[in-house]
């Protein structure tokens, strides 16, 4: 076999190996990004003093249990002092609210279905006064504990607030 022969077949080789390292490593960022929890927090209406409708749209790695608790520390600016369930659409079963100071804790009642992994879901709450200024700072700190099967979601959102027309 002559050199040019062999340089040729391990080019070959090497390309062969390059291109399946690139498709095993696509894979991996695909099913990574197929396996993380998601979680956005939005107001229906983001005008300063507003009282609103705020929608949790998420989705978990893990199962939901029907006792899953979503707890919410709000910025001092929100006032909370009107808050409501408004319900969902995507979660069955009942939910019971308690307030305490700037923190909202949502209890699943238990007389639901578990929600299965990585399946869309939203919880919608209601009467939140938007603070008194705009801005796209505000911090709310989203807890998802799922009772015997511990914390299944811990993340800090941003909402942004904007000025009334």
């Amino acid at each position: 076999m002559s050199l040019s022969e062999t340089l040729k077949m391990h080019e070959t080789r090497l390309t062969k190996l390059f291109f399946l390292m690139i498709v095993f490593f696509l894979m991996a960022a695909w099913q990574n990004s197929q396996a993380q929890d998601k979680v956005v927090l939005q107001p229906k209406d983001s005008t300063q003093k507003a009282m609103t409708i705020y929608y949790l749209k998420f989705s978990l790695e893990k199962p939901l249990p029907a006792d899953a608790v979503f707890v919410f520390l709000f910025d001092d600016a929100f006032d909370l002092s009107n808050a409501e369930v408004a319900g969902s659409s995507t979660i069955n079963g009942g939910f019971a609210l308690k307030k305490d100071g700037q923190k909202l804790m949502i209890s699943r009642t238990g007389i639901g279905d578990t929600l299965p992994p990585n399946k869309k879901a939203e919880l919608k709450f209601a009467l939140i006064k938007n603070p008194d200024n705009p801005g796209n700072n505000f911090a709310v700190d989203v807890e998802i504990d799922g009772g015997d099967a511990g914390v299944l979601l811990k993340k800090s959102v941003t909402v942004s607030i904007t000025p009334k027309k």
